[in-house]
């Protein structure tokens, strides 16, 4: 998990989750990045990457958090660098991001990818929320749940070389529609790669489409987290990547960890029983589509599927 700043309180949280939910115990590996940092604003949302990373994951043995010294562009290279470079691990998540155009004009997206297309080489997966504010990016507006701001998508998401995690609304058991607020469209500075050139659907294939999946992220049908000693429902997309990343932990582990990156797998391996096609709802300027679409990607994931076909 890539995060910033102080975690100590995420770490004893996890631990209190695992107590309420009779989840096995799992150690907490620390890797600091970056000089050392006291703030605790962003401690709800790693509360949720590492309950729900691990807890999608009840397998797995041990969480490395990546720790940087804030979530500014510098930092957060730096830290993904640390991942990438030292290679100890699969996948990772980072519910993060920012309007893709600023992030272009600042560099950051050049430099990122750089980083990330080394990390998809060596067989690692970074997955990331496409954004809680539609089809729109936060360059004027930035208030999650809210689509509002300029027409466009979030990176980290839209990068070729990650996997970018859309959201739904659960209404009920099986029965879901496209999260109003959940990040899609068309990248304005990325290429289609070549894993997603046929995805079909609604895909218009000029450029990279986001997201490529998804997971409940409306805060009404949200997730329990424990978050300073106590329990409350979290939402976002920011929900979907770490529950995203324990899907492909377990689809990894059943495999014998040698699915490489998780893109080629998504578009070309799956077969259409592996997701839950999402054909309700929009973001916006993205309409649910049957197949693939600019709110769902390929949809929501029948884990027990995915994970036996991947």
């Amino acid at each position: 998990m890539i995060a910033g700043g102080d975690v100590s309180q995420p770490k004893a949280d996890l631990v209190s989750f695992e107590h309420k939910f009779g989840l096995p115990s799992v150690t907490w590996n620390q890797i600091d990045v970056g000089a050392p940092s006291s703030e605790t604003e962003g401690d709800d949302e790693w509360d949720l990457d590492t309950q729900y990373s691990t807890g999608f994951a009840p397998g797995v043995k041990q969480v490395n958090v990546y720790d940087g010294s804030s979530l500014e562009d510098a930092a957060i290279i730096e830290t993904i660098d640390r991942w990438v470079t030292e290679d100890r691990t699969t996948q990772a998540s980072f519910s993060a991001g920012e309007c893709e155009l600023l992030a272009d004009l600042a560099g950051f997206s050049a430099s990122l990818d750089t980083v990330l297309a080394e990390a998809a080489a060596q067989g690692q997966t970074l997955f990331t929320s496409s954004g809680d504010t539609g089809s729109q990016c936060p360059a004027l507006v930035a208030e999650n749940g809210l689509p509002a701001g300029l027409p466009g998508v979030n990176y980290p998401a839209s990068s070729p070389y990650t996997i970018g995690v859309g959201g739904t609304s659960v209404l009920g058991p099986g029965d879901e529609i496209g999260w109003y607020a959940g990040g899609g469209g068309q990248s304005a500075i990325e290429s289609t790669p070549a894993w997603q050139q046929d995805a079909g659907g609604s895909f218009i294939g000029a450029t990279r489409g986001v997201p490529d999946v998804a997971m409940d992220a409306d805060p009404e049908s949200g997730f329990d987290v424990i978050v300073n000693g106590e329990e409350e429902v979290i939402g976002g997309t920011s929900a979907g990547a770490p529950s995203w990343q324990g899907i492909w932990t377990r689809a990894q582990a059943a495999h014998g960890g040698a699915l490489g990156f998780a893109g080629p797998v998504i578009y070309e391996t799956e077969p259409e029983g592996a997701f839950n096609d999402i054909i309700i709802g929009d973001n916006g300027l993205y309409p649910c589509t049957p197949g693939w679409d600019y709110v769902t990607g390929r949809g929501t994931p029948n884990v027990e599927a995915f994970v036996a076909d991947a």
